[in-house]
């Protein structure tokens, strides 16, 4: 796994132009909304090779790379710096606006996790029964793992976080996550689930539990 170092972080944070808007807004056809509660938003971006999408705002922000690609952003003063990403790569930016295109050759396929809310106080298990983690990221306001589960894995019903938990999944898994009296239990590679800080859900690990990267936002 490579953290994707954006170098010159700087520059996203160039003054706001007074008609920066929402990503949603300015470029529907490449940002969609998968999930969001008050505190966070989560975001599916694709764009073609070529494609672009106007200047847009983001808050502070993560983001998994479900695909290897290139992003060419261009600040609000005119300055472009250009991010080859791998696939799975996972990158942290500040609060900003900028353009972006899509100057690779493949088409872009990005989770991004916005961080709507002040940085929280939550504290993360460093280590839970029946899964193997890797950490990614880690900083003051959120914490990236990549995770395994194990056939024992288990969260019993009623089982809540203090943190927003945002799951994306690496490979097909047969995961059964119960929420909102819903049931999920096969999963592809891309399918994203957000579980929201105390609400109750219900965890249990099949057989091929799959490779996941988990987004907990303190």
């Amino acid at each position: 796994m490579r953290l994707v170092s954006f170098v010159c972080a700087a520059l996203v944070l160039a003054a706001l132009p007074a008609d920066a808007q929402d990503p949603v807004k300015v470029a529907s056809s490449t940002y969609k909304v998968i999930a969001e509660n008050e505190r966070v938003r989560v975001l599916h971006a694709s764009m073609a090779p070529g494609g672009k999408a106007a200047m847009h705002e983001h808050p502070a922000h993560l983001f998994v790379s479900l695909a290897a690609g290139t992003v060419k952003m261009t600040t609000g003063d005119g300055k472009t710096i250009d991010t080859v990403m791998k696939t799975d790569d996972v990158g942290l930016q500040p609060a900003g606006t900028h353009a972006t295109a899509n100057a690779g050759t493949t088409p872009i396929d990005v989770v991004i996790v916005e961080m709507k809310a002040a940085p929280g106080s939550a504290v993360l298990p460093a280590t839970r029964p029946g899964m193997k983690q890797t950490t990614v990221l880690d900083d003051p306001r959120v914490k990236a793992v990549r995770v395994s589960f194990e056939p024992t894995f288990h969260e019993a019903a009623g089982s809540k976080h203090d943190y927003d938990q945002v799951v994306v999944m690496l490979a097909p898994g047969d995961v059964a996550l119960t929420m909102d009296g819903k049931t999920t239990s096969s999963w592809k590679r891309g399918d994203v689930r957000l579980i929201g800080r105390g609400v109750a859900h219900e965890t249990h690990a099949g057989k091929m539990a799959g490779d996941v990267m988990i987004i907990a936002v303190k």
